[in-house]
């Protein structure tokens, strides 16, 4: 399972963006909520999106 992370580059004071992925060891639901409830936390990220492989 994987992650992506659109960041807003003016609210960081950059003039870029970054694509960010993410893998994670355990992928039962609570770290995957406890995770996605980080990323709720952080202002700079203005997406993310969950991937599913395999």
């Amino acid at each position: 399972m994987g992650y992506h992370a659109r960041l807003a580059p003016s609210a960081l004071g950059l003039n870029f963006a970054a694509l960010v992925f993410v893998t994670l060891r355990e992928v039962t639901r609570q770290p995957v909520a406890d995770f996605e409830a980080a990323l709720a936390e952080i202002p700079q990220i203005v997406e993310a999106q969950r991937l599913f492989s395999g």
